[in-house]
C-alpha cells in the first residue's frame, strides 16, 4: 500500500513539474509581439490599441521619451528591450538615448484601433452578410464591402459606433459600403433597322379614274405594280366617289 502511495504521489509530481516548465513557454508563445528595432535606419511601428509589442534593440538605451503619453505607454525591461504598449488610436514618437546621453534613435508610433471585437460582433449579428470588410486608418474605423439592404447598413453603422470611444478623442468612422443585391432593371431599346429590300416593297400605289376616262396614278414606291395587275401578296381596294372611282394598292 506504501508502495502505490509514494507511486501515485511521483505521478503527481511529475505532471505539476511538467506543467511548470511548459508554463513560461507557453506564455511566451501567446506573448506580445516582439520586433527588433535598428537605431541607425528607424521604421515607423505600428502598434494597436490595447495591444504591446517588446521592442530589442541593438544598442543599450539609457532614456526615453513618448511625445503623447495619451496615445501610447513605454516600460524599458532591460537595458535592450523596450516594452511598447498602444493606448489610444493616434500617432506619435518614441525618442531613445543611448550610452553618454547620446540621442540615439526617433521612432514614428501609429496606434490604430482595435477592431477585431467589432468584427467578431458584426459577424454574430449578420452572419449573412459577408461583404462586409473592416479596416483601420490612423485614427478611423472604415468600412467597405457591400450590404443586402440600407436597413442592414444602418445597423451596421449604429455598431460600428459603439465601438467608438465618445468624447474629444473620438474616432472617425468612415463608411465606404455599398447597398448590393438590390434588383436593378434595365431597359433594353433594340431599333430595327429597314432592310433596303422592304423598303423598296412597302408601298401604296393609287389610281383614279375620271368621268371623262382620263385615268391618274399616285405612288410612293416607284418599284409598286401597276394597278392594272395584281400580283399575289398585294392589298387592293376600290371607292367610288361621285364622278371619281379610287383603286389603291398596298404591295408588302
Amino acid at each position: 500500500m506504501r508502495l502505490i502511495k509514494r507511486e501515485n504521489r511521483t505521478g503527481v509530481f511529475l505532471i505539476i513539474l511538467a506543467f511548470c516548465l511548459l508554463l513560461p513557454i507557453a506564455v511566451m508563445a501567446a506573448g506580445p509581439e516582439r520586433v527588433s528595432i535598428n537605431p541607425m535606419n528607424p521604421e515607423n511601428l505600428t502598434v494597436t490599441s490595447g495591444k504591446s509589442m517588446i521592442l530589442e534593440s541593438q544598442n543599450s538605451i539609457k532614456r526615453f521619451s513618448i511625445a503623447e503619453p495619451k496615445i501610447a505607454d513605454v516600460i524599458v525591461l532591460t537595458p535592450k528591450q523596450v516594452y511598447l504598449t498602444g493606448k489610444t488610436p493616434g500617432v506619435t514618437s518614441l525618442t531613445f538615448w543611448g550610452e553618454g546621453d547620446k540621442l540615439s534613435a526617433v521612432f514614428d508610433v501609429e496606434v490604430t484601433p482595435n477592431v477585431a471585437s467589432l468584427k467578431d460582433k458584426l459577424h454574430k449579428v449578420f452572419p449573412n452578410e459577408k461583404g462586409i470588410q473592416v479596416t483601420t486608418s490612423q485614427d478611423s474605423i472604415v468600412l467597405t464591402g457591400s450590404v443586402s439592404n440600407a436597413a442592414t447598413m444602418a445597423q451596421v453603422l449604429s455598431i460600428a459606433e459603439s465601438y467608438s470611444p465618445s468624447g474629444k478623442d473620438k474616432q472617425k468612422l468612415i463608411n465606404l459600403m455599398e447597398v448590393g443585391g438590390v434588383q436593378q432593371v434595365m431597359l433594353e431599346v433594340r431599333v430595327s433597322e429597314m432592310s433596303k429590300s422592304l423598303g423598296r416593297k412597302l408601298g401604296v400605289n393609287f389610281s383614279a379614274i375620271g368621268r371623262a376616262g382620263r385615268d391618274g396614278t399616285l405612288s410612293f414606291v416607284s418599284a409598286l405594280t401597276s394597278p392594272a395587275t395584281i400580283p399575289a401578296g398585294v392589298l387592293a381596294g376600290t371607292k367610288i366617289s361621285r364622278d371619281v372611282t379610287w383603286t389603291a394598292l398596298v404591295d408588302a
